[in-house]
C-alpha cells in the first residue's frame, strides 16, 4: 500500500474535505472525544489541571521520515510516539493531541485510513485523546504535524541543561542501526521518564532523536564537560549489521544514526551508581548503562565533550542536523 496513488481506489480529492473529516472521526473512534473536547468545533475545550503542563510538536514528511514501503499503521504510530518521547524526556505524561494533515490531491484514502488506525491504537495505549487539528491540501508534498500536551505529575520537569559537575551520565537501551526497523517500531521510554522525574537524583535528560553524537552537546551544561567512555556505549545488534556493508564501525553507527528514541540523562554524584542501577531494575526491564560523567570545564576550554576509549571525536561527534548539507 502506497500513500500517493491516483490509479487504484479513492483519493482525498474524490472525497473532499467534509467527507474526509467525517471519516477521520470514525477512524479515530474512542481515541477522539466528542465535541467540544474533541473534533467538531473551531477549537477544543480542555479541562484545566492543577499540575504543570508540557507541550511539544513534531512532524513527519513523506520521503524523509518514512518511505513508500513503510506500513501506514507504523507511520501513524511513529508520529505520536515521537511526540511522546519528547514528553518522556521531561517526565511528562501525554493527554491531548492536535494533528495537522498536509495532503496532496492523490493521497490514497485506504492508506490514510490505515495511518489513522495506527494512530488510534497508539493513542489508546497511552490514554491520549486526539482532540482536533487541521486538514489542508498541498500541490504534491505529503506531511503530518502533531502537537501533544501532557502533565507533570512529579511537579518537576527534567530539562536538558540542569546537570552539574560530578553527575554520572546514563543511557537507556542500545544505540544505532535504527533505519533497519527501530525508526518505525519503537516504544517511547514514557514510564522510565516519569519515574526519573519523581526520582530526586536525576538532574537532566534528553531523548536521542538526532543521534548520540549531536544530542550529547544539547545535554552538556554551559560550564561543564561531558566525559564519555566510548567502550561503555551500548551498541545495538543492528549497528553491527549495518557496519558490515557501510564502511563505518558499529560505534560510528551508535553515535550517528539517530532515531534511537532512548533517554540520555544525568544522575547526581550523591547517588551511588550501583544503588541507582538496582533501583532502576526493580522498576524496569529496560537496560540502562552508565557511560560517563560531567566535570568542571577548565578555563578557556572550548571542547564540551571529552572521549576516552575507542574511536575519534572527529568521526563520532556528528549525528543528524536539519538543513546542514555536510
Amino acid at each position: 500500500m502506497v500513500p500517493i496513488n491516483s490509479r487504484n481506489g479513492p483519493t482525498v480529492s474524490h472525497w473532499g474535505e467534509n467527507k474526509l473529516l467525517q471519516e477521520i472521526r470514525l477512524w479515530l473512534g474512542d481515541a477522539s472525544p466528542p465535541s467540544p473536547e474533541g473534533i467538531g468545533d473551531d477549537a477544543a475545550i480542555l479541562k484545566n489541571s492543577a499540575l504543570p503542563s508540557a507541550v511539544t510538536n513534531d512532524s513527519l514528511v513523506y520521503g524523509k521520515h518514512f518511505a513508500e514501503e513503510a506500513p501506514p499503521e507504523s507511520v501513524g504510530a511513529k508520529l505520536l510516539n515521537r511526540c511522546i518521547s519528547d514528553l518522556a524526556a521531561m517526565g511528562a505524561e501525554p493527554h491531548h493531541a492536535l494533528l495537522a494533515c498536509l495532503l496532496p490531491p492523490d493521497t490514497s484514502v485506504e492508506w490514510l485510513q490505515s495511518f489513522y488506525g495506527g494512530l488510534r491504537k497508539t493513542a489508546r495505549a497511552c490514554d491520549t485523546r486526539i482532540v482536533g487539528g487541521d486538514v489542508t491540501s498541498t500541490h504534491r508534498d505529503l506531511a503530518f504535524s502533531m502537537t501533544l500536551t501532557g502533565y507533570l505529575e512529579a511537579n518537576r520537569p527534567l530539562t536538558r541543561k540542569s546537570g552539574r559537575p560530578g553527575d554520572t551520565l546514563w543511557v537507556t537501551g542500545d544505540l544505532g542501526g535504527s533505519s533497519l526497523g527501530k525508526h518505525l517500531h519503537f516504544e517511547p521510554r514514557l514510564g522510565e521518564g516519569v519515574w526519573m522525574a519523581h526520582h530526586g537524583g536525576v538532574t537532566s535528560a534528553i531523548d536521542i532523536s538526532d543521534g548520540l553524537g549531536i544530542d550529547l552537546y544539547r545535554l552538556a551544561p554551559a560550564h561543564g564537560v561531558i566525559c564519555l567512555d566510548t567502550a561503555k556505549i551500548p551498541i545495538s545488534p543492528t549497528s553491527h549489521e549495518m557496519a558490515r556493508s557501510s564502511g563505518h564501525s558499529p560505534l560510528w553507527h551508535a553515535f550517528n544514526d539517530g532515531e534511537d528514541y532512548e533517554l540520555l540523562f544525568t544522575v547526581q554524584a550523591a547517588c551511588a551508581k550501583d544503588a541507582f542501577a538496582r533501583n532502576w531494575h526493580r522498576e524496569f526491564d529496560t537496560p540502562v548503562t552508565c557511560i560517563g560523567r560531567l566535570e568542571e570545564s577548565e578555563k578557556g576550554e572550548g571542547n564540551r565533550i571529552r572521549l576516552s576509549g575507542p574511536g575519534h571525536a572527529e568521526d563520532l561527534l556528528g549525528g543528524y542536523e536539519h538543513f546542514k548539507s555536510t
